[in-house]
């Protein structure tokens, strides 16, 4: 019986270590943004900002071609993970076109699955978000607006 229960102790840990990490967010995070997944990709990020709800949120150019299309001119992407004191970093570098560019991407730790098994998110910080409004659109009928050819 004592060897069962640290046995269970020993697996739950170990599961914790490798499993659920500020690693496996990160990567999580930048495959589906790799494969044009922006709603996945979304579903990592601990918040949304005040002014954005569900309902108002445009994931046109988060999904499919446009995401896509930036995946595709990026080269040599390299995601690392360092852990300073309680809090994790993901370094994002990668080659486009000519240049060489870094982003940080702050994983923060958000709760526990079952007690025992931690859950990280992409901290919101990390997010460039904007809002735009277009006066007497509604009014217009104008309903979309295409950007870059795409609606």
């Amino acid at each position: 019986m004592l060897i069962a229960v640290v046995s269970t102790v020993i697996a739950v840990w170990q599961v914790n270590e490798q499993v659920y990490t500020p690693e496996s967010a990160a990567e999580d995070y930048w495959e589906a943004l790799q494969v044009s997944r922006g709603r996945v990709a979304l579903g990592h990020v601990e918040q949304r900002p005040e002014f954005l709800s569900e309902e108002d949120l445009d994931h046109v150019l988060l999904n499919r071609d446009p995401l896509a299309r930036s995946a595709e001119l990026m080269e040599a992407s390299q995601l690392t993970v360092a852990e300073e004191e309680g809090e994790a970093a993901a370094q994002v570098d990668f080659v486009l076109g000519d240049d060489s560019h870094s982003t940080s991407l702050p994983v923060e730790r958000t709760g526990t699955t079952w007690g025992f098994f931690d859950e990280y998110s992409i901290d919101s910080s990390a997010m460039t978000w904007f809002e735009i409004d277009v006066p007497g659109a509604p009014q217009g009928g104008i309903r979309q607006v295409s950007v870059n050819g795409t609606p």
